[in-house]
Parts: C-alpha cells; sequence; structure tokens
C-alpha cells in the first residue's frame, strides 16, 4: 500500500491474525481484495478520420481527459500491428489507442492511395523502324518520383481498327 493505505490494482489475498480467547480457539480464514483500475475517461479529438496519401503525417490526434489534462496517444497499424507514438503517414488502418489507465470511444484514422498515372507517349513511326516507348508519370506527392515504385514498365501494342466477325453456320462465331 501507498502512504495513503491505496493498492495498485490487481488481485490480493488478504491473511488476517492477532487475536487469542481463553475460551475459544480461532481460526483464521484468508480472504481476497480485487483493485480495480481507476480509469479515466479520455476525449479524442480527431481532425480527420480519412485522408488521400499526401506523403506528409496526418495531423497529431489529441487525447484530453475531463480536466483538460492531455495524454500521449497510439496509431496502431491494423495490417503490421506496429504501434507507433509518431501519427502516421504511409498508407493504412491505424486504431488509436490511449495507455493503460486510460479509455476512449474506439476510434480509427485511414490512409488511402493516392492516385498515379502512368501515360504512354504517343508517337509517329515508319514501319520498320525500331520503337522505343516512353511514359511519363504524374501525381506523385511530397516532391516523391519513381524511386517510390517497384517494378518495370511493361507496353503491350494492340492493333487499332475493326475486326469483322461472321457467324458460323451453328450459330456460333
Amino acid at each position: 500500500a501507498d502512504e495513503n493505505g491505496c493498492y495498485p490494482a490487481g488481485e490480493y489475498t488478504v491473511t488476517v491474525s492477532g487475536l487469542t480467547a481463553a475460551n475459544y480457539s480461532i481460526t483464521f480464514k484468508a480472504g481476497t481484495m480485487t483493485v480495480k483500475p481507476n480509469i479515466i475517461h479520455v476525449t479524442l479529438e480527431v481532425p480527420s478520420s480519412s485522408k488521400v496519401y499526401d506523403g506528409k503525417p496526418i495531423p497529431a490526434i489529441v487525447a484530453k481527459t475531463d480536466d483538460g489534462q492531455t495524454v500521449k496517444v497510439s496509431y496502431v497499424n491494423q495490417a503490421t500491428q506496429e504501434a507507433t507514438t509518431n501519427p502516421p503517414k504511409d498508407v493504412g488502418v491505424y486504431d488509436i489507442e490511449v495507455p493503460e489507465g486510460y479509455s476512449t470511444d474506439a476510434a480509427t484514422v485511414t490512409i488511402t492511395k493516392a492516385p498515379l498515372t502512368v501515360t504512354v507517349t504517343s508517337q509517329s513511326v515508319t514501319e520498320k523502324e525500331k520503337v522505343v516507348f516512353t511514359s511519363t508519370i504524374s501525381g506523385f506527392a511530397n516532391g516523391e518520383d519513381e524511386s517510390v515504385l517497384n517494378g518495370t514498365i511493361e507496353y503491350k501494342v494492340y492493333r487499332r481498327g475493326t475486326i469483322e466477325v461472321t457467324p458460323d453456320a451453328n450459330g456460333g462465331y
């Protein structure tokens, strides 16, 4: 117990002793004590529950007690279960958690993928001329470039025009 006679949360066995009597045989039986945690409810101030990836961390989420004290939150990535106290910037769904001894309503923040467009550079060539395809990529966030991409661009060429389809005698094509 602390100086005020208070115990931390947990399960305790309580024993009793110290009494005597000339005419009694005293049996002492232990009891138990459960100390529940003093849970403090906090209110979350969530600027936005979702955003599109922009390469920047989400605005910090503030958790406050009723008397105005600020409590640091954790962001737990649902896919990896990795937790951090720094606001996340990468795509994912993040559960907002408060430290032990505090409670709050469930909250999540979602960062969705940003759109990226790959456009083939149109060109005109002569038959039997070797073609080198190129493309441009637009939509990168926060100064990022092709270095954040994986893989290699693959080009497929399809002849433009109309294909004539004639049914056969059995109604097939």
